[in-house]
């Protein structure tokens, strides 16, 4: 492999890093978002129950 070839692999495989990062980011605002959601569903449900 040349040198140019093992730049541009290695630029592909930088850019498949920076993709990676920014779904997994996106995965872990979203299980975020769902934590939050079944922490208050679950702050309902204790509630209702205590009230009971």
């Amino acid at each position: 492999m040349t040198s140019i070839q093992q730049r541009a692999a290695l630029q592909r495989q930088i850019w498949q890093i920076a993709v990676l990062n920014a779904k997994l980011a996106s995965t872990v605002a979203k299980t975020d978002r769902l934590r939050a959601d079944i922490d208050a569903i679950m702050a309902e449900i204790e509630g209702e129950e205590v009230g009971t």
